[in-house]
């Protein structure tokens, strides 16, 4: 693991810590024992743990480097792991008990001769050498686990950031593939008045001019867009397809200004308008209408308000053997990769009845100046 001054500095007020409750038990057990005139105060007890848990917290590096040594024989050597962290424990137990004997020697009881290391080193391999096993044990597992939290939270933000991307690819796909099929459909739209009325197709080029202005600006690359913005958008487009129907198209718009600065997704409203004409003004000798709402509804899920959207014509209906095609499965997809299970599209019959079609769809409500607010699963 990387060792940082907070890292480092942490661990070493921990040690400080331990010793300070290893000595308060020391004390407590002596005040049982012995009479209270006899017990030493807490200082004197904290005084001798003290240097013996800096010790292992001097060592603590060296542990750590053993770990990682022996780390990758965990698997397939098992057994030559387990023995090379008993030798390091009898190691560096011994080196610890060394440098305490030292400290206490050098500090504590000043001597003129040095200390006896055979002695020490005698003491602990006969006194409390399976306490200091059980020491090195514990501080190597949590070290091991500190590892492994650490690296299961890279892993994480890995496999977040992965998915965030894959899906803004995902994104990024859908919306590539539906700006062609808008031109392709716009383009038709011209073509179906070339022949007849050569003004009007130069109108509609011109205006389809204006409206790829707006929809491959590089500033409106954004996957979504207040709902005001995109039916502005829907209107030029409308304008172009009368070229086409003159007055036999008409579009009714239901939407209260109040949600028109709530975000959608760009080229929402645009293929269920086409399927609409394609299904249902196309498909009539009279005039056609479509009609497009928008309301503000509680989502029932306890997730918030829900924006509701639907659009519907008045044609015949569906024809038998219907399927459905590149445009509402584009906006389908988009939907799912942008809320989830929170948005969705639904095809069904028009509200007169037996006649038209209506599609409907919701998403979560979000202003349009946070457009980035409630996305995800």
């Amino acid at each position: 693991m990387r060792w940082s001054f907070s890292s480092v500095a942490g661990s070493g007020l921990a040690f400080v810590a331990v010793a300070a409750v290893v000595a308060a038990q020391n004390r407590l057990g002596a005040s049982i024992l012995r009479p209270a005139s006899e017990v030493p105060p807490f200082a004197t007890y904290f005084a001798i743990e003290l240097p013996v848990w800096l010790t292992w917290w001097l060592l603590v590096p060296a542990i750590d480097r053993v770990r990682r040594v022996l780390r990758p024989l965990r698997a397939g050597r098992a057994g030559v792991w387990v023995a090379g962290h008993l030798l390091a424990g009898l190691v560096l137990s011994g080196v610890g008990l060394v440098l305490v004997v030292a400290f206490r020697s050098y500090v504590y009881f000043p001597v003129a001769s040095p200390p006896d290391f055979a002695s020490a080193l005698e003491v602990a391999y006969s006194t409390g050498f399976a306490v200091r096993l059980l020491i090195y044990g514990a501080l190597a597992a949590t070290l091991e686990s500190v590892d492994l939290q650490r690296e299961a939270r890279r892993r994480a933000l890995r496999e977040s950031t992965l998915r965030a991307d894959l899906a803004e690819a995902r994104l990024e796909s859908l919306r590539g593939r539906l700006q062609p099929h808008f031109l392709f459909n716009t383009l038709n739209a011209i073509s179906s008045v070339m022949g007849r009325d050569v003004d009007a197709a130069r109108t509609g080029i011109a205006r389809l001019s204006d409206l790829l202005r707006v929809v491959l600006d590089d500033g409106a690359q954004a996957s979504e867009v207040s709902l005001g913005e995109e039916l502005a958008l829907l209107e030029r487009y409308v304008d172009l397809l009368r070229l086409r129907f003159g007055a036999r198209l008409r579009l009714d718009l239901v939407v209260p200004g109040a949600l028109h600065e709530l975000a959608v997704p760009s080229l929402l409203l645009q293929p269920l308008v086409e399927n609409a004409v394609l299904h249902g003004v196309e498909r009539k000798r009279d005039a056609g209408r479509i009609r497009i709402e928008a309301r503000r509804r509680a989502d029932g899920k306890g997730d918030g308000a829900r924006l509701e959207l639907s659009v519907e014509d008045d044609g015949p209906g569906l024809a038998d053997g219907w399927s459905e095609g590149l445009g509402l499965g584009l906006t389908r997809a988009r939907l799912e990769s942008l809320f989830g299970a929170r948005a969705g599209l639904r095809l069904g019959a028009g509200t007169a009845g037996t006649r038209g079609t209506r599609v409907e769809v919701w998403l979560p409500c979000r202003s349009g100046d946070d457009p980035q607010e409630g996305r995800g699963r």
